[in-house]
């Protein structure tokens, strides 16, 4: 996701989502329900939100770890992001989206790597 900003009216706790990169999970205007897990119960497979350091808010999935933090990448994206995210940049886990009237869980943890493989072999 490139950015989702915060629209008046918007439901506590979500964001409307806007982007490309996390194409064939959410569609732009879905509105993302985020909570707040501890950074220390992220697993790969988790959609997150964070601020990268340039201050854009992006949505992608934890697809690694390194000692500085989760790697992360768009499941639309051909590579990993450039930056870790960390603790202080991280500020949610998105657990359901809703598009329309219907709402939706996440697929997050070992489900989520699944599905990011799965739409990898799709884009092919």
């Amino acid at each position: 996701m490139n950015g989702f900003p915060v629209k008046a009216g918007r439901p506590a706790g979500g964001y409307h989502y806007c982007g490309n990169s996390m194409r064939r999970v959410f569609r732009p205007g879905d509105v993302l329900v985020l909570a707040a897990v501890p950074f220390e119960r992220l697993r790969c497979g988790d959609v997150i939100c964070f601020r990268n350091t340039a201050g854009k808010q992006i949505v992608h999935r934890i697809v690694g770890w390194r000692p500085d933090g989760a790697v992360t990448q768009g499941d639309n994206n051909d590579c990993v992001d450039a930056e870790p995210v960390s603790a202080e940049n991280y500020f949610g886990r998105v657990e359901a989206f809703q598009r329309g009237r219907r709402r939706r869980r996440m697929r997050n943890g070992p489900a989520g790597m699944r599905q990011f493989h799965w739409n990898r072999c799709r884009r092919r």
